[in-house]
């Protein structure tokens, strides 16, 4: 019978745990945003943040990458060739799209 009482509150502590609330928007990770690369080909693409990988968009859908705060640089490049460079700015908490057509 010992064992019960630990098992039991063992339970109800991670069942409070679990009605926590969400930490306020201010208290949320700062210095992120996000760029979106909207292809609008009839083509696959990768985009490419200051040089480096961040994501494909499959031929007509989105594909999103976490940047940190600041000027980025973006391409896109697919099998019938690339697009930019192009300014990507990126703000704190905010979502930058970059649409690409044919």
């Amino acid at each position: 019978m010992p064992a019960f009482p630990k098992l039991r509150s063992a339970a109800v502590a991670a069942i409070v745990g679990c009605f926590q609330p969400a930490a306020p928007a201010f208290a949320q990770q700062t210095g992120w945003g996000q760029i979106s690369l909207n292809n609008q080909t009839s083509i696959d693409l990768d985009l490419f943040v200051d040089g480096h990988y961040a994501c494909r968009a499959l031929a007509g859908l989105f594909c999103t990458s976490q940047e940190r705060e600041g000027s980025h640089v973006c391409t896109a490049q697919g099998e019938g060739g690339r697009a930019g460079p192009f300014p990507c700015p990126v703000k704190s908490g905010e979502s930058f799209t970059w649409t690409v057509v044919e």
